[in-house]
């Protein structure tokens, strides 16, 4: 039996498994998982002769992803399950605005993109009708767009789909009728609030080599630390990034000159040894030393002034403020730039 368990404050054990499945036996827990079929196999393991209760344990205030889910709910049936995944329900985790929505079923995916597109007034495209990929482009406000892609489950259920995503952390699941429960079969939310960057499976860097770089780019944004045996299967997986599609390198090479530290990703394709494969120009750079009065060879020297060109460009930004510079350098630069500061933003 599978219930949803709003638990208060009488309920202080539960309260422990925020965001978990459980499975009870005379009101004690004794399993739980990312999923109600872990823990029924939890329980079953050790109480094999009875049958438990299984019950979703609410997160509290509960997560919001993003108020179209509600409008695509009412559009699909119940009775035909349709997940949200991937990154949107880490950024809910995380406070976070969703991006973008991708969405996995069962099957027929391009036919329910198409009826979504069409009730809520939203540009369709087939992406790939062999695999059954559709997307949705929805308009919002002040020229803004919405994308929602649906795909089949990449494996027979749900929980292979999600164990052949790239990191844990995305490998997390909301069946839309049922927005209160995350189906997490793979521990992504816990590494998530550990800050921990860990790999689905061993296959995940070899089966798509442009995750090491998707990799290095969720450490610096989410500030996290890469698990020694992820991070180990990222550098045995580099010399398999020349098999990725240019456009996929360049889009996420440009994705970590975007980061708020890009100098930093480029030291951790250093580190990786995947410069070779992805800056080749730069590896000339390394131990170059320069005359007086430089201090730095050329690759420390190319990195301080990828730092500041990162600083400066921040200065441009709306959201800057000039008061709560700590940085003299970058106080000057904004005083400098104060004059055309709208006229380079709209560049």
């Amino acid at each position: 039996m599978v219930q949803l368990d709003q638990f208060g404050g009488q309920h202080n054990e539960r309260s422990l498994y925020a965001g978990r499945w459980i499975a009870c036996i005379d009101g004690r827990i004794v399993g739980q998982g990312g999923t109600p079929k872990q823990a029924f196999q939890a329980a079953q393991a050790s109480r094999f002769k009875e049958i438990p209760q299984v019950s979703y344990v609410s997160t509290t205030p509960p997560i919001h992803i993003h108020p179209i889910l509600e409008r695509v709910a009412s559009i699909l049936p119940q009775d035909h399950p349709v997940y949200v995944v991937g990154g949107a329900v880490r950024n809910a985790l995380l406070s976070l605005p969703a991006v973008e929505l991708d969405f996995t079923l069962p099957g027929n995916a391009i036919k329910t993109a198409r009826k979504i597109a069409d009730t809520l007034n939203g540009a369709f495209y087939a992406l790939d009708k062999e695999r059954d990929f559709g997307r949705v482009i929805i308009p919002q406000s002040e020229g803004d767009r919405l994308v929602l892609d649906f795909a089949p489950f990449q494996g027979a259920t749900l929980e292979e789909d999600l164990r052949n995503r790239d990191f844990t952390i995305n490998a997390l699941a909301v069946e839309i009728h049922r927005p209160h429960e995350i189906l997490d079969p793979w521990g992504g939310a816990a590494d998530l609030y550990s800050k921990r960057l860990h790999a689905c499976s061993p296959q995940a860097f070899i089966s798509d080599p442009v995750r090491i770089l998707r990799g290095i780019r969720f450490s610096i944004l989410f500030d996290m630390r890469t698990d020694p045996e992820t991070q180990e299967r990222m550098r045995t997986a580099v010399s398999l990034l020349p098999e990725v599609s240019a456009e996929r390198l360049r889009d996420e090479l440009l994705h970590l000159l975007e980061s708020p530290k890009p100098a930093t990703a480029i030291r951790i394709l250093d580190y990786l040894k995947a410069i070779p494969y992805v800056f080749p120009e730069l590896s000339a750079m390394k131990g170059m030393e320069q005359s007086p009065p430089h201090i730095l060879n050329v690759w420390d020297h190319s990195l301080d002034v990828l730092t500041k060109l990162h600083n400066v460009l921040e200065i441009l930004k709306p959201s800057y403020n000039p008061e709560g510079s700590a940085s003299l350098f970058l106080g000057g630069v904004s005083h400098r730039l104060g004059r055309i500061e709208n006229r380079l933003a709209s560049i």
